[in-house]
Protein backbone atom coordinates (compact mmCIF):
# COMPACT_ATOMS: atom_id res chain seq x y z
CA UNK A 1 0.00 0.00 0.00
CA UNK A 2 1.43 3.39 -0.96
CA UNK A 3 1.15 6.66 0.90
CA UNK A 4 -1.08 8.11 -1.82
CA UNK A 5 -3.65 5.30 -1.38
CA UNK A 6 -4.45 5.03 2.37
CA UNK A 7 -6.43 2.01 3.49
CA UNK A 8 -10.04 2.81 4.33
CA UNK A 9 -11.31 0.94 7.41
CA UNK A 10 -14.87 0.70 8.66
CA UNK A 11 -14.92 1.72 12.30
CA UNK A 12 -17.75 0.75 14.62
CA UNK A 13 -17.34 2.55 17.97
CA UNK A 14 -20.07 0.42 19.54
CA UNK A 15 -18.15 -2.79 18.82
CA UNK A 16 -14.91 -1.32 20.19
CA UNK A 17 -16.83 0.00 23.20
CA UNK A 18 -18.06 -3.51 24.00
CA UNK A 19 -14.54 -4.96 23.67
CA UNK A 20 -13.10 -2.33 25.99
CA UNK A 21 -15.92 -2.78 28.46
CA UNK A 22 -15.46 -6.57 28.43
CA UNK A 23 -11.72 -6.08 29.00
CA UNK A 24 -12.40 -3.97 32.09
CA UNK A 25 -15.02 -6.33 33.51
CA UNK A 26 -13.36 -9.65 32.65
CA UNK A 27 -9.68 -8.80 33.06
CA UNK A 28 -8.85 -5.60 34.91
CA UNK A 29 -11.50 -5.63 37.67
CA UNK A 30 -10.77 -9.26 38.72
CA UNK A 31 -7.04 -8.46 38.68
CA UNK A 32 -7.61 -5.45 40.93
CA UNK A 33 -9.81 -7.48 43.27
CA UNK A 34 -7.11 -10.18 43.50
CA UNK A 35 -4.38 -7.62 44.21
CA UNK A 36 -6.47 -5.96 46.92
CA UNK A 37 -7.09 -9.37 48.50
CA UNK A 38 -3.36 -10.09 48.50
CA UNK A 39 -2.71 -6.72 50.10
CA UNK A 40 -5.28 -7.40 52.82
CA UNK A 41 -3.54 -10.69 53.65
CA UNK A 42 -0.15 -8.96 53.78
CA UNK A 43 -1.49 -6.24 56.06
CA UNK A 44 -2.95 -8.87 58.40
CA UNK A 45 0.43 -10.62 58.56
CA UNK A 46 2.15 -7.30 59.24
CA UNK A 47 -0.21 -6.62 62.15
CA UNK A 48 0.61 -10.04 63.61
CA UNK A 49 4.35 -9.46 63.47
CA UNK A 50 3.94 -5.93 64.85
CA UNK A 51 2.21 -7.42 67.91
CA UNK A 52 5.19 -9.64 68.80
CA UNK A 53 7.27 -6.93 70.56
CA UNK A 54 4.17 -5.80 72.50
CA UNK A 55 3.40 -9.35 73.60
CA UNK A 56 7.02 -9.94 74.64
CA UNK A 57 7.16 -6.65 76.56
CA UNK A 58 3.96 -7.56 78.44
CA UNK A 59 5.27 -11.01 79.34
CA UNK A 60 8.64 -9.63 80.47
CA UNK A 61 6.94 -6.97 82.60
CA UNK A 62 4.80 -9.59 84.32
CA UNK A 63 7.92 -11.71 84.96
CA UNK A 64 9.86 -8.69 86.32
CA UNK A 65 7.09 -7.94 88.78
CA UNK A 66 7.30 -11.51 90.01
CA UNK A 67 3.81 -12.24 88.84
CA UNK A 68 2.68 -15.57 87.62
CA UNK A 69 2.06 -15.45 83.92
CA UNK A 70 -1.41 -16.64 83.15
CA UNK A 71 -1.85 -19.19 80.40
CA UNK A 72 -2.43 -17.68 76.98
CA UNK A 73 -5.56 -18.85 75.21
CA UNK A 74 -5.75 -18.43 71.46
CA UNK A 75 -7.79 -19.73 68.57
CA UNK A 76 -5.23 -21.47 66.34
CA UNK A 77 -5.70 -22.35 62.66
CA UNK A 78 -4.49 -25.94 62.30
CA UNK A 79 -4.97 -26.02 58.52
CA UNK A 80 -7.72 -26.55 55.95
CA UNK A 81 -9.83 -23.85 57.59
CA UNK A 82 -10.04 -25.79 60.88
CA UNK A 83 -9.31 -23.92 64.10
CA UNK A 84 -9.01 -25.08 67.69
CA UNK A 85 -8.62 -23.45 71.08
CA UNK A 86 -5.03 -23.62 72.32
CA UNK A 87 -3.55 -22.80 75.71
CA UNK A 88 0.11 -22.24 76.56
CA UNK A 89 2.01 -21.03 79.57
CA UNK A 90 4.72 -18.52 78.61
CA UNK A 91 8.21 -19.74 79.52
CA UNK A 92 10.48 -17.21 77.84
CA UNK A 93 10.11 -18.63 74.35
CA UNK A 94 7.66 -18.13 71.54
CA UNK A 95 6.88 -20.11 68.40
CA UNK A 96 7.02 -17.74 65.43
CA UNK A 97 6.04 -18.26 61.79
CA UNK A 98 8.96 -17.68 59.46
CA UNK A 99 6.82 -17.95 56.34
CA UNK A 100 5.84 -20.75 53.96
CA UNK A 101 4.60 -23.05 56.73
CA UNK A 102 7.85 -22.97 58.71
CA UNK A 103 7.93 -22.14 62.40
CA UNK A 104 10.72 -21.75 64.92
CA UNK A 105 10.78 -21.71 68.70
CA UNK A 106 12.71 -18.59 69.62
CA UNK A 107 13.64 -16.74 72.75
CA UNK A 108 11.79 -13.49 73.25
CA UNK A 109 14.75 -11.45 71.99
CA UNK A 110 15.21 -13.66 68.93
CA UNK A 111 11.48 -13.47 68.22
CA UNK A 112 11.54 -9.67 68.27
CA UNK A 113 14.46 -9.61 65.83
CA UNK A 114 12.84 -12.19 63.53
CA UNK A 115 9.49 -10.37 63.65
CA UNK A 116 11.12 -7.07 62.67
CA UNK A 117 13.00 -8.73 59.81
CA UNK A 118 9.79 -10.37 58.61
CA UNK A 119 7.98 -7.01 58.89
CA UNK A 120 10.63 -5.37 56.70
CA UNK A 121 10.24 -8.10 54.09
CA UNK A 122 6.45 -7.87 54.13
CA UNK A 123 6.58 -4.06 53.89
CA UNK A 124 8.72 -4.36 50.73
CA UNK A 125 6.23 -6.86 49.30
CA UNK A 126 3.42 -4.49 50.21
CA UNK A 127 5.16 -1.60 48.41
CA UNK A 128 5.50 -3.71 45.25
CA UNK A 129 1.87 -4.76 45.55
CA UNK A 130 0.80 -1.13 46.01
CA UNK A 131 2.65 -0.29 42.79
CA UNK A 132 0.85 -3.11 40.96
CA UNK A 133 -2.48 -1.92 42.37
CA UNK A 134 -1.71 1.63 41.23
CA UNK A 135 -0.82 0.40 37.74
CA UNK A 136 -4.03 -1.64 37.56
CA UNK A 137 -6.12 1.35 38.67
CA UNK A 138 -4.36 3.51 36.06
CA UNK A 139 -5.11 0.89 33.38
CA UNK A 140 -8.77 0.87 34.38
CA UNK A 141 -8.91 4.68 34.29
CA UNK A 142 -7.26 4.74 30.85
CA UNK A 143 -9.69 2.19 29.45
CA UNK A 144 -12.65 4.02 30.98
CA UNK A 145 -11.34 7.23 29.38
CA UNK A 146 -11.16 5.44 26.04
CA UNK A 147 -14.70 4.18 26.58
CA UNK A 148 -15.90 7.73 27.17
CA UNK A 149 -14.19 8.83 23.95
CA UNK A 150 -15.73 5.95 22.01
CA UNK A 151 -19.13 6.80 23.41
CA UNK A 152 -18.74 10.41 22.28
CA UNK A 153 -17.50 9.27 18.88
CA UNK A 154 -20.46 6.90 18.51
CA UNK A 155 -22.93 9.60 19.56
CA UNK A 156 -21.39 12.15 17.21
CA UNK A 157 -21.46 9.93 14.09
CA UNK A 158 -24.58 7.92 14.71
CA UNK A 159 -22.77 4.59 14.93
CA UNK A 160 -20.53 3.62 12.03
CA UNK A 161 -17.64 5.73 10.89
CA UNK A 162 -15.02 5.46 8.26
CA UNK A 163 -11.47 6.01 9.35
CA UNK A 164 -8.19 6.06 7.49
CA UNK A 165 -5.81 3.43 8.86
CA UNK A 166 -2.76 4.94 10.49
CA UNK A 167 -4.37 8.35 10.95
CA UNK A 168 -6.19 7.60 14.19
Amino acid sequence: MSEEDPEIVDFDPNMDYEKYQAFVVETLEPRLKDLLGQREILMSELEGYASVPIFVANQQEIARQGGITAPIRKLVDIGCGVACQAEATPQGKICLSLGIDSFAELSYEEAIIAAREREDLLEKKCEKLDEEISNCVNDIEEVLGSLAQLQQLGAGTGGNSTAIAGSA
